[in-house]
This record gives structure tokens, sequence and C-alpha cells, in this order.
């Protein structure tokens, strides 16, 4: 089989909560988004900015606004790329 062979897979992506306090370094709401195929390292930003872009759409509460306070990839593997996200929320009133 040729080593230099390119395999082009779905880039696939998963996200989820995770606990505030078990990473330290992130607080307010905590998002860890997944990304599986990804070749590069913007093909992944794309999709977590799309997964982004979909949570801070998502918010059917009109009396709160959510604000994105840090990312950082955390993995970046030939497999799989893990970014964390973390958001502050608004109330208005």
């Amino acid at each position: 089989m040729d080593q230099d062979a390119c395999f082009n897979f779905k880039i696939t992506t998963t996200h989820g909560e995770v606990p505030n306090g078990l990473i330290p370094e992130f607080n307010g709401i905590i998002y860890y988004i997944q990304t599986d195929f990804a070749q590069t390292k913007q093909e992944h930003e794309v999709a977590v900015q799309l997964v982004v872009d979909q949570l801070l759409t998502e918010d059917d509460d009109k009396y709160t606004s959510w604000k994105e306070i840090k990312r950082e990839i955390l993995i970046f593997s030939r497999m799989s790329q893990v970014t964390l996200v973390s958001f502050r929320v608004r109330y208005v009133y």
C-alpha cells in the first residue's frame, strides 16, 4: 500500500458540556467540541466555529445572552481533535 495515499474521510463533529471546575483554566459554561478526521487545524477550526455559532443561536431564553470568553485546542492528532470553549452568560432584564 502506498504510504503517501490520501484518504478523504468525512469530518464528523460531536460536542457536549463539561462540568464547571473540571478544568481550572476554564470557567463559565464549558463545551468540548471534537472533530474526527480533520486533516488541518483550519478544517478543525471551521467545524468548531459552526458548532459555536449553533450554540449561540440556540438560546431560547430572551433574557440571556452568551459571550465566548475562551477557546483552546487541547488535542490535535491524526484521527481526533478537541477544542474547549467557555462562555459567559449575561442576564438581561
